[in-house]
């Protein structure tokens, strides 16, 4: 499923944070469905979350499957290396994993 939203183009104050709001739920909404429906390679949904102390307050995220399930990463010779159409590229995407137009 896709959703298209318009937001406003002269964006006052109030209209942002409504606009904020409403693209949040948005996400979250579909993007809860593509978890429902398996769509992810591997499960997104309970990563270790930890919080590093000081003054950034850095928080760091591990989920174990996110290295052994992930797409191979592609080796890159040089900046302008001709297009391969056989590796990923953004067109092999699967429709369900297009939440946003």
């Amino acid at each position: 499923k896709k959703a298209c939203v318009t937001l406003p183009r002269r964006l006052t104050p109030d209209k942002v944070q409504v606009s904020q709001t409403l693209l949040k739920d948005l996400v979250d909404s579909l993007w809860n469905n593509c978890k429902s429906e398996n769509v992810f390679r591997y499960d997104v949904s309970e990563p270790c979350l930890r919080c590093v102390p000081g003054k950034h307050q850095f928080c760091v995220e591990y989920n174990e499957h996110r290295f052994s399930k992930k797409r191979v990463a592609q080796a890159v010779s040089c900046c302008n290396q001709p297009f391969n159409d056989s590796l990923f590229n953004f067109n092999k995407l699967k429709n369900e994993e297009i939440l946003l137009e």
